[in-house]
């Protein structure tokens, strides 16, 4: 789905069991259902982040990624540009 006012994309797809058990548990070291983050974006050309689960939504921006929740972006990135390699 694309909109005009952010020109995003969104993309879904499954993850593999064991993708899914490494991120919950970057998650659950994050303390990810207790994070909150009040950003407002650092800069003009940065990504922004939207993590959602049933716990817990925040946004941020990479230049104001929480410290803790830093090692599950890495993970999130590869995940998604194997994904995109692979739309064919």
């Amino acid at each position: 789905m694309r909109t005009a006012a952010s020109a995003v994309t969104l993309r879904r797809f499954e993850l593999r069991s064991d993708q899914a058990g490494r991120l919950k548990r970057g998650l659950a070291r994050a303390h990810f259902a207790h994070l909150e983050v009040e950003s407002t974006p650092a800069c003009a050309d940065c990504f922004v982040y939207r993590l959602t689960t049933p716990a817990n939504s925040v946004r941020f921006d990479q230049a104001g990624a929480p410290a803790r929740i830093k090692p599950v972006i890495s993970p999130l990135e590869a995940i998604v540009a194997a994904h995109r390699s692979n739309r064919g």
